[in-house]
């Protein structure tokens, strides 16, 4: 018999920061086409990056077993 349900497990977030410093970075380039970034603001970037992967790992959360891969 087939259910509606769907089957949850729980996973442990661990933030890639490569990844999210490379989204920060597209994120300013399309809300800003052809803008730079220098040592200063760069290192801006890694720091909220940092931040944000430090708030977030270890954390447990539930996820659909037909969501896949995080």
């Amino acid at each position: 018999m087939l259910t509606d349900e769907c089957v949850k497990m729980k996973t442990t977030i661990c933030i890639d920061q490569i990844k999210l410093v490379a989204a920060i970075s597209f994120e300013l380039s399309r809300q800003y086409p052809g803008v730079t970034v220098d040592a200063d603001q760069f290192n801006t970037i890694i720091a909220a990056s940092n931040s944000i992967k430090s708030a977030y790992d270890g954390t447990e959360v539930e996820v659909n077993e037909e969501d896949g891969e995080l």
